[in-house]
């Protein structure tokens, strides 16, 4: 058996990359990234199975930063935050972590949360914020806050929408910054009013 080719790996990504962010995944072809990287379809396909396995080369280390930054803050976290009147000071701090990745990784970033639509990466954000809402909400309702987690999950989804603005209109970092503060000054308040509601 023949080995491959390695010398390809580096023109077939940035094929798929260019493809996948000017189409989306949907209507990307595996036969435009073979032409793209100059190699044959065949080839394309001996060294990955499908479109999809394709796609999640391209973002599946991006998504584990994610994952890695969501799952380093624990709850005593926020439970000490909010004890301690610092509860915007550590919601910033995780903002700027989120700005962090996204800055460092835009176009995997771009692909995984603009791009994704019909291929299995696309039920990544969801998940996500449901396992970080439902992460919150055993916190609150082990501090004796009575929130449901359907809320949670709710309001989690329309604070994360804000990153996502952010991909779509190609704001700068500083730009970003700026915006992703003061639209947590805006959430803060009502997390706080929450919290304080069912305390």
């Amino acid at each position: 058996m023949a080995n491959k080719d390695h010398s390809l790996d580096e023109k077939i990504i940035e094929a798929a990359r260019n493809e996948f962010l000017e189409v989306g995944y949907r209507n990307a072809s595996m036969r435009k990234i073979a032409a793209r990287a100059g190699i044959t379809t065949g080839a394309l396909y001996t060294r990955y199975e499908n479109k999809d396995v394709l796609f999640a080369s391209l973002v599946y280390e991006t998504g584990l930063l994610f994952e890695k930054e969501f799952s380093a803050l624990k709850p005593e976290h926020y439970r000490i935050a909010i004890r301690e009147g610092k509860f915007s000071q550590l919601t910033a701090h995780e903002a700027g972590k989120i700005l962090d990745i996204i800055y460092d990784h835009f176009d995997e970033c771009y692909l995984l949360f603009c791009c994704s639509e019909g291929s299995t990466a696309e039920k990544y954000y969801p998940l996500l914020v449901r396992s970080k809402a439902k992460q919150t909400a055993r916190f609150m309702n082990s501090s004796g806050m009575a929130i449901p987690v359907e809320t949670v999950e709710m309001l989690m989804a329309a604070q994360y929408s804000y990153y996502i603005e952010v991909l779509k209109r190609r704001y700068t970092k500083e730009q970003a910054t700026e915006l992703i503060r003061n639209v947590m000054t805006f959430s803060d308040a009502g997390w706080l009013a929450l919290i304080n509601d069912k305390l």
